[in-house]
């Protein structure tokens, strides 16, 4: 079972020109990422080197996902906490996770910051940093 927690504390970043905020951007790529395991679904909220980390990591994984081993089958049950967001510019926003990866007891968990930019198409993640969590 899979599932996505999205903490209440948002910070109220607003949506410009009828595009999403920063975090709902944010959620969805996360989601797809570390929730679903899915770098397909990923990459229509990444840009620049977050895209290129993807594609790579899809190029990686698209022989052994050609048949009927796919990600769903190799992903285990991975849970998302977003903290709260914080503005860099108004064109930047940091939002930070952590991630819970249900292997075992006591599983794995990462602490990961979405390094989100606004681009004509509305916000997008650029890049993405992963680290051991602290306990």
């Amino acid at each position: 079972m899979t599932r996505i927690v999205l903490c209440a504390t948002s910070l109220a970043l607003g949506a410009c020109d009828g595009h999403e905020a920063p975090e709902d951007v944010a959620d969805r790529f996360a989601e797809a990422y570390f929730v679903t395991a899915s770098q397909d679904e990923a990459l229509k909220w990444a840009t620049g080197r977050a895209r290129r980390v993807l594609e790579h990591e899809l190029d990686l994984v698209r022989e052994v996902r050609s048949g009927d081993y796919g990600a769903e089958e190799a992903h285990p049950p991975t849970y998302v906490t977003r903290g709260t967001p914080r503005r860099e510019s108004g064109s930047r926003v940091v939002v930070p996770y952590e991630v819970d990866i249900a292997t075992g007891d006591p599983g794995i968990q990462k602490s990961v910051e979405l390094h989100l930019e606004k681009t004509r198409e509305g916000w997008k993640v650029a890049s993405f940093r992963i680290r051991e969590a602290r306990p």
